[in-house]
């Protein structure tokens, strides 16, 4: 009976040991993953040139100025659209009065 308690003793801590074990080993991995991740973003800082970001950042700052431009454009001639299509629907309305006029004085 005292060797099975002993044994139950044993098996358990065997147990813990284990998950303690696979607990250490897992923060291990972690802190090896995140030394890793930061040794690489600073190798990735390091090859781009501060020039080719600020080539970039220039690059990023043309085109929205020249998309700006574009949309400039288009609501522009949005606009000139608009004010055509009203200079129609008077010229059809005024149209549409003689009309009726002529009717009204048949």
């Amino acid at each position: 009976e005292d060797i099975d308690e002993q044994m139950d003793t044993l098996q358990k801590d065997e147990e813990s040991l284990d998950h303690v074990m696979r607990e250490m080993r897992t923060k291990s991995l972690a802190q090896s993953q995140q030394s890793a991740e930061g040794l690489l973003n600073e190798a990735i800082e390091d090859e781009v040139p501060r020039r080719t970001r600020e080539d970039s950042v220039k690059e990023v700052l043309e085109n929205f100025a020249e998309k700006q431009d574009q949309i400039a454009e288009r609501k522009k001639g949005i606009e000139e659209e608009r004010q055509r299509l009203k200079e129609q629907k008077a010229e059809i309305e005024e149209l549409v009065e003689d009309e009726e006029e002529r009717d009204k004085g048949k």
